[in-house]
């Protein structure tokens, strides 16, 4: 059978398959509406009934209920029986052969609620027993309604169901038609693009740069291949193809139990092993595998790649390590790593030394345990405000374990660890002896300041007495020069007055006769004043 047919077959199969589920749906569904119409209409058809058959109970008239009763059954289609009960004993009936057991001993509760119950006779019709409360007696009137009568008024509209959905399914022949070739065409091209994703699936396979293989989920067989892993082993393909993982694992076994068992449950599994060249040379390699289907087979897929420069870093990267922990450890200075909560993930022996815990003990606290001044707040914002490659110097107190403190310089700085973690290195240097030094300084500071403030008010003070002696000095060279003008004016006076004794002339001031010298009042010379300068 073409593609063609085969798809309109199966769209045609699905198409009537969907109408003809909807035509049942919809029968039963308006069979089981109709089955409840009729019981609710006979519950209350036979409310009506009790109310007329009390009276004839009361007035103990056994033919006009046996009338009513085959009337009730005689007018309606759908109601087999009718009978009366009294006191769980048929009283009135229309059955040929007697009241079955299994309808007596209903009597409702309620005059106002009759109940329905489905009931099924030997012969295995099935009907529903509606019965109804007669006044306050322990009486019913049972009516029994078959439900293949009531089914059969929905024959008609269920046959018209059925002839109403001929056409949807002529119209699904026809869809069915033309969906076959749209597909037809549309599997043709989804064939063609599954070829050219097999073939560029097949350039990456090839082309790839780790070695890929495919096994046998089962027989461990190697199934294909590609060409680098030809060349990382040194194999010819006719070569490898006839080998199982445990000839190219160094260690006999390339798969273990856990990793097969992982590989079977659908995960991806990440491993590392060794494989053994053709030459015997080993190469360390990590192996991605994963189950898949192969050929309509399920089969192991696994990428290896060749990790030996990786393994060589980390050798490096160890070594390096080591001679790091080894510079950490010898540090005067007391080395802590924590988190950016406070706790502490690692430190060296100086930081075990001034704190006077175990590294383990150290461990098991965090920074607001051995530093006074830090709080989570206080610490969460300083490490949010610093920035990886700038440092911090921050000053703290650290407690002993024995309950001492001392002061501490720290330097902080962020850094971001290889595994995505944050952390922040801190290095402590104990400096009470700076301290102590700075108290020292500080006091000879302060001596000296008092020392200056006391020199400073006594060069003040000999400064006012100089300022005093100088402006007493000033005010004698004013009366010095005030002496020397006077001085100066004698010094005229006396020049006039040898003048005239040098020229010999002069006169009696009484007689007027000339004399030879100027004699004073009393026949003394006169003399020349004598001056002498203030002390």
């Amino acid at each position: 059978m073409s593609l063609k047919r085969k798809v309109f077959v199966r769209i045609a199969f699905l198409i009537s398959l969907l109408v003809a589920s909807i035509c049942v749906a919809a029968s039963v569904f308006i069979i089981k509406e109709h089955r409840t119409d009729i019981k609710e209409h006979f519950r209350a058809q036979t409310l009506v009934l009790a109310e007329g058959v009390k009276r004839l109970i009361l007035w103990n008239d056994p033919v006009a209920l046996r009338r009513q009763l085959e009337w009730v059954v005689r007018n309606h289609s759908v109601v087999e029986y009718a009978f009366i009960e009294k006191k769980s004993k048929p009283y009135i009936y229309t059955f040929p052969e007697g009241v079955p057991k299994a309808l007596l001993g209903r009597v409702p509760v309620s005059a106002y609620a009759p109940s329905v119950w489905t009931f099924q006779n030997s012969d295995r019709a099935v009907y529903y027993d509606v019965a109804a409360r007669v006044g306050n007696m322990n009486t019913a009137l049972h009516l029994g309604l078959g439900r293949d009568e009531i089914d059969q008024q929905n024959r008609s509209l269920i046959s018209t169901i059925i002839i109403l959905g001929g056409p949807p399914v002529m119209l699904g022949l026809l869809m069915a038609a033309f969906f076959s070739n749209w597909t037809t065409r549309e599997v043709g091209l989804l064939t063609e693009a599954l070829r050219r994703s097999e073939e560029k699936y097949r350039n990456i396979f090839e082309q790839a740069n780790d070695a890929i293989f495919i096994f046998d989920a089962s027989t461990f067989r190697c199934l294909d291949f590609n060409e680098y892993a030809a060349q990382q082993l040194g194999y010819s393909r006719e070569e490898l193809l006839q080998l199982s993982p445990k000839d190219i694992s160094s260690k006999g076994d390339l798969f273990g139990e856990e990793i097969l068992r992982q590989i079977r449950a659908g995960n991806i599994t990440m491993f590392e092993s060794i494989h053994k060249r053709k030459d015997g040379m080993e190469i360390p390699v990590e192996t991605s595998s994963r189950i898949i289907e192969y050929e309509g087979r399920p089969a192991i897929q696994s990428i290896v790649r060749n990790i030996s420069e990786r393994k060589q870093a980390e050798i490096s990267l160890r070594n390096s390590e080591a001679k790091f922990r080894s510079l950490v450890e010898q540090a005067a200075d007391a080395f802590f790593v924590h988190d950016l909560e406070g706790r502490i993930v690692d430190v060296n022996r100086r930081a075990c030394d001034s704190l006077g815990y175990t590294r383990e003990e150290l461990l098991a606290l965090s920074v607001p345990d051995i530093s006074l001044q830090f709080r989570s707040e206080k610490l969460l914002n300083i490490w949010n405000r610093m920035v990886p490659g700038e440092p911090v110097t921050i000053e703290s107190v650290q407690r002993h374990k024995d309950g001492t403190t001392f002061p501490v310089e720290i330097r902080i700085g962020r850094l971001n660890h290889s595994g995505g973690r944050e952390l922040v290195l801190a290095l402590a240097r104990d400096i009470t002896e700076r301290k102590q030094a700075e108290e020292v300084l500080l006091t000879a500071h302060d001596e000296m300041v008092r020392q200056v403030k006391v020199r400073t008010a006594e060069l003040t003070a000999a400064n006012e007495r100089l300022k005093h002696e100088i402006e007493e000095r000033r005010r004698t060279e004013e009366r010095l020069l005030n002496y020397q003008g006077r001085l100066r004016s004698l010094s005229s006076e006396l020049l006039l007055t040898e003048e005239r004794e040098r020229r010999g002339i002069a006169t009696d001031p009484v007689h007027g006769l000339p004399t030879a010298g100027v004699t004073a009042r009393y026949g003394e010379p006169i003399r020349r004043p004598h001056w002498e300068p203030p002390a």
